[in-house]
C-alpha cells in the first residue's frame, strides 16, 4: 500500500509542477532578451560579419513579463566600408518560448512608432 501512496504523491507533486510552470515560463530574462537583440540586429547589416558589440552589461535593458526593450550598441562595417558604431533599439517579445521581434530599428528611427509600442507596453 505504502509504494502505491509514494507513487500517487510523486505524480501529484509532478503535476503541480507542471501546471505551475506556465505562469512564469514565458517570462523574457535579461541574456535572452539581450542575446535575440544582437541576432535581430546582426539580421539589419550590410556587413553581419563585421559586427562587435560590446559587453551585455553595457546594454539598456527593460523587461516586463515576457517583453523587453533593449538598446545595443554595434561597430559594424557599413555600405561604404567604413567601420560605424550604432545604437539599435529592440522590442522583443517571448512567444511560446521563442523569443520574436517586434521592432528593431537604429535608435533615432521611427520614433514615433518605437514611443507608440514603448507606451503600450507600459514599459517602467
Amino acid at each position: 500500500m505504502k509504494p502505491r501512496l509514494i507513487a500517487a504523491t510523486l505524480f501529484a507533486l509532478a503535476f503541480q509542477v507542471v501546471a505551475i510552470t506556465p505562469c512564469w515560463a514565458e517570462d523574457i530574462t535579461r541574456q535572452s532578451a539581450s542575446g535575440g537583440c544582437m541576432l535581430f540586429i546582426k539580421q539589419l547589416l550590410h556587413d553581419p560579419g563585421s559586427a562587435e558589440f560590446g559587453h551585455s552589461q553595457e546594454a539598456t535593458v527593460l523587461l516586463k513579463g515576457n517583453r523587453a526593450v533593449v538598446i545595443r550598441s554595434v561597430r559594424a562595417t557599413n555600405g561604404f566600408g567604413a567601420k560605424r558604431l550604432e545604437e539599435f533599439m529592440c522590442f522583443i517579445e517571448n512567444r511560446n518560448g521563442i523569443i520574436t521581434p517586434i521592432l528593431v530599428v537604429p535608435k533615432g528611427e521611427k520614433v514615433a512608432q518605437a514611443n507608440a509600442l514603448y507606451k503600450k507596453w507600459n514599459m517602467p
